[in-house]
């Protein structure tokens, strides 16, 4: 029961993102507006400013009634990279300005993708909480797929972890920066001198893809609120070997290697200070104002 990175060295550069959502409304559509109320026009479409879920800290308000794909921001936003690869904070530009909507619109996209039953979409909203309050991206839900049958291992009832890689490699979006494959079935992999190995997720390291399972994350949970704190540290772990991360030494940072036990999760709290620096050295943006979506270990 461990995490573990793949050892493929791939380059994985930035993609385009759309335009975000929630620029201010211009002097003519005010007037429009204004001449709507006087003139009784209840034609108020163009006037709906609702956009994808958006979260500032990590804190997840309530789900919009109609919503395609759910979308998860962090609320500061920091400049990207320079032309010398150094990064840092730009100044907050004000809510619903244009200045804003382009500031969004520059996040890395982040998908995540239900693999299988439907029984992990808890745990995959809990996931995009948890990938905000570290990352600087926008997290997307994709449509739940079907798990492929070549990664199904018969002799042990599971699903081969770098099988599934390949296939989420397959489905890359275009405009993904990171794929998270996320399932509630037991996955593996081989991890000598075992030749069938399960663990709670499988990384290419600086590659564009990973895979998450809740399936060891309920082993001796306490509950099931429990099980998917699990998941959520697992996602930021995984994330983490893609963007180049190691296992660390530090005991309590999240890239600690599991070292074949679910409990180590439950001693994890945050990236320490080297996992942090070593991300922005690569030019990886992160949450600064974040709210880490789980207490604090005792």
């Amino acid at each position: 029961m461990i995490r573990v990175c793949r050892n493929r060295r791939e380059e994985a550069g930035s993609r385009p993102t759309r335009t975000a959502v929630g620029a201010g409304l211009s002097r003519r559509d005010w007037l429009a507006a204004l001449a709507a109320v006087v003139l009784g026009c209840h034609d108020s479409a163009r006037f709906d400013r609702s956009g994808p879920l958006r979260v500032a800290g990590g804190a997840v308000p309530g789900k919009p009634t109609e919503q395609k794909a759910r979308s998860v921001r962090t609320a500061r936003q920091q400049s990207p990279p320079a032309s010398d690869g150094s990064t840092g904070p730009s100044a907050a530009p004000s809510l619903g300005s244009s200045d804003a909507g382009r500031a969004a619109s520059t996040l890395p996209r982040y998908y995540l993708l239900p693999l299988g039953p439907e029984d992990v979409e808890r745990d995959i909203e809990f996931a995009q909480r948890s990938l905000v309050s570290f990352y600087a991206a926008e997290v997307l839900v994709l449509p739940r797929v079907a798990l492929p049958r070549e990664a199904y291992y018969a002799p042990r009832k599971r699903y081969r972890a770098d099988s599934l890689l390949t296939f989420l490699e397959s489905r890359l979006p275009s405009d993904a920066y990171r794929l998270i494959g996320a399932t509630s079935v037991d996955i593996s992999t081989t991890k000598p001198p075992y030749a069938d190995w399960g663990i709670l997720g499988l990384a290419t390291r600086s590659g564009q893809v990973c895979v998450l399972s809740s399936f060891r994350c309920r082993r001796l949970a306490q509950d099931e609120s429990h099980a998917t704190i699990r998941f959520g540290k697992t996602a930021v772990h995984e994330v983490g070997h893609t963007l180049g991360l190691a296992h660390c030494p530090t005991v309590g940072c999240l890239m600690e290697d599991a070292r074949g036990s679910v409990l180590t999760t439950d001693r994890e709290y945050d990236l320490c200070a080297r996992c942090r620096a070593a991300l922005e050295r690569a030019g990886h943006r992160l949450s600064h104002d974040h709210a880490i979506p789980w207490p604090r270990p005792s």
